[in-house]
């Protein structure tokens, strides 16, 4: 079974106004993508319906789930298919 794999970690990073994460997956199980805070809470997430090919692209605009702003700092995502395959990394977000 492939892993989401980050093709671009994030563009632009750090960011002010939103940021893009680009990943491969090739597979046909749903695909969850969550945003966390430093402190490990959730603070947005999204999930993308499996059984497509290729390159997808996840934008996020530094809104918590609710579509309040954010404070700046450093914010974490990770990518999830699946209970043992996921990817992730580290996002700056400056005001």
């Amino acid at each position: 079974h492939p892993m989401p794999t980050p093709v671009i970690l994030s563009y632009p990073n750090p960011f002010v106004h939103e940021t893009t994460i680009s990943f491969s997956y090739e597979g046909d199980g749903d695909v969850e993508w969550v945003v966390y805070d430093i402190l490990g809470r959730r603070i947005r997430q999204q999930t993308l319906k499996g059984g497509f090919r290729g390159i997808r692209f996840l934008t996020w605009d530094g809104t918590d789930a609710g579509g309040a702003k954010v404070r700046p700092g450093v914010y974490l995502y990770q990518i999830r298919a699946g209970a043992e395959r996921s990817a992730g990394g580290k996002v700056l977000l400056l005001r």
